[in-house]
């Protein structure tokens, strides 16, 4: 099953639980009053966190790895040059930079994202 299969499953659902007419549909949901709609969202905040932690690993994981592999040819680079007189190529040097920048700043984001939904845990 897709996983808009699994989310349509689980907000169905958590409408039905909270709903005090017993009703499926997400017409009858909206209609609820807005106590009801909380418990909604907070169950489906609640169930996104707890679905998106294999991914903040294996995001966490690759984040680091992309890092490491731009820092280690920036350090392979500066041992060429030191060791051979080899002048560096400054403008690959500014790309490794920016490759460095953008990952980190993803890092971040992603990190960012990952502590939000951890609060509602």
């Amino acid at each position: 099953m897709s996983q808009k299969g699994k989310w349509k499953q689980r907000v169905e659902a958590m409408i039905v639980s909270a709903q005090s007419t017993g009703s499926s549909s997400v017409e009858a949901a909206l209609q609820q009053p807005e106590r009801h709609m909380e418990i909604i969202r907070n169950r489906l905040i609640l169930s996104l966190a707890e679905a998106m932690q294999p991914p903040f690993k294996a995001g966490d994981l690759a984040h680091s790895d992309a890092g490491n592999q731009i820092d280690e040819l920036i350090d392979e680079m500066l041992e060429v040059s030191t060791k051979d007189g080899v002048d560096m190529d400054g403008a690959l040097i500014e790309q490794l930079i920016e490759l460095a920048a953008n990952v980190h700043a993803v890092e971040i984001k992603w990190h960012e994202i990952k502590e939000s939904l951890n609060v509602t845990m």
